[in-house]
């Protein structure tokens, strides 16, 4: 990323009525990354009225419960990415949480967005004592290569785990990271 479109970057926490308020935006984000393809949970084309009722409402009302977080990026343009995680709320698992849905927009993929959002995720996870982060992927995806170089663990491969957007069966990547371990 340069210099220049580094300061433009704001990587900021949003709560449920942030959420809500640049509802229209957070589709849009979802709707590229759909249309490039990437595997959210939804098939082509991207739905806005589907990615609202199926996804959208129900993150604002957890975020407002406080089950998830969430961060959205900005640049110059609008938003550029967010990324979610969700709290584990067993009773035996204080210590974890699982990284969900970081999207960056076409337009700004491999300028640093993602690994600007996952740092602040990684943050705030380890000062709430969440230290043991999961997370999956589409197996085929360009993002495998992203989350082993900011030092994820691969775990494995579920194998036809998931329907791509062009409804091209895909397996899933499973990732781990534990904040307590060194950078390598």
């Amino acid at each position: 990323m340069s210099p220049s479109a580094e300061t433009e970057l704001r990587v900021q926490p949003v709560d449920a009525a942030t959420w809500q308020a640049r509802s229209a935006e957070v589709v849009d984000l979802l709707a590229d990354a759909i249309e490039d393809n990437a595997s959210l949970g939804f098939l082509m084309p991207p739905e806005p009225a589907r990615i609202r009722r199926d996804w959208l409402d129900p993150v604002a009302a957890s975020l407002a419960e406080g089950r998830h977080l969430a961060w959205l990026a900005d640049d110059a343009r609008g938003l550029a990415g967010l990324v979610l995680l969700e709290l584990a709320t067993k009773q035996n698992a204080p210590h974890r949480a699982e990284v969900q849905k970081l999207i960056v927009h076409r337009r700004c993929r491999r300028l640093g967005v993602g690994a600007r959002l996952m740092a602040a995720l990684e943050a705030r996870a380890l000062s709430l004592g969440r230290f043991l982060l999961l997370l999956d992927t589409d197996a085929g995806a360009g993002s495998v290569p992203f989350y082993r170089g900011l030092g994820w663990q691969d775990v494995g491969v579920i194998p036809a785990h998931a329907l791509r957007p062009d409804g091209a069966l895909e397996g899933t990547r499973l990732f781990y990271k534990d904040l307590r371990e060194p950078a390598a």
